[in-house]
């Protein structure tokens, strides 16, 4: 079988990445790959028991009891406790980004897993340092990117012009994944799922329905359009 390492990015921050790619490693954990969670940067760290952890890490090994085996540490490698750019984060508390120790970290784990889920940091013009944006991490790492989208008026305009980046620099892209879609969708949000394919000439892989009261997390939460082909 093929070793596949998925990418995801968003539009934005808070856009649902981390709902995404929790939803994502339980998927493919029960479909019987050997599966693991990996976000390289995280800033804005929360005090857990008297110690700054991830909060990212920690929300999906929360809800993929089958990580619960492995260290936080080993599922990130730059935190910072600003809830800021990582650039910010980073000078602000002169701690340095080693894009090096994110490459190697990567191999290591794509060695060891079938699938590799890595979330990204903000969107995908964020800087991570002088000379780095998050889309030259992606670049350098072979995946393939997932773009997490709202479903709210305006998505189309911000998921196409992600997806034109990503297409400009030849990073391969899956997919869509469109968070918070409603149950009951009006005319917008069905238009923004025919519009982004055909104007982004993608697929909208899959819609994420609301976490609230009446939904709480589980692998409804995800509902799938295409299958993912490893």
């Amino acid at each position: 079988m093929d070793k596949k390492t998925y990418f995801v990015t968003g539009t934005d921050t808070n856009i649902g990445k981390t709902m995404a790619s929790s939803l994502l490693a339980g998927y493919f954990h029960k479909q019987g790959y050997k599966t693991i969670y990996y976000k390289p940067i995280e800033t804005g760290a929360q005090l857990i028991n008297g110690k700054f952890l991830p909060g990212d890490v920690e929300f999906v090994k929360n809800h993929n009891p089958f990580l619960n085996k492995y260290e936080t540490e080993f599922m990130n490698t730059c935190l910072f406790q600003l809830p800021a750019s990582p650039h910010l984060a980073s000078a602000e508390e002169n701690i340095t980004i080693d894009i090096k120790r994110i490459f190697q970290k990567h191999e290591e784990l794509k060695n060891e897993f079938d699938i590799v889920i890595i979330e990204g940091a903000g969107g995908i013009m964020v800087p991570l340092n002088k000379n780095y944006l998050l889309l030259d991490l992606i670049k350098k790492i072979d995946s393939q990117v997932i773009l997490v989208s709202a479903s709210k008026l305006g998505t189309i305009n911000h998921t196409l012009m992600s997806l034109k980046i990503l297409e400009n620099e030849e990073i391969k892209t899956a997919g869509v994944i469109i968070n918070r879609y409603p149950e009951q969708p009006g005319i917008i949000e069905k238009d923004n799922l025919r519009s982004i394919e055909k104007y982004g000439q993608t697929r909208i892989l899959a819609t994420i329905k609301n976490m609230d009261d009446e939904n709480k997390y589980s692998d409804n939460l995800l509902e799938l359009r295409y299958e993912f082909k490893i």
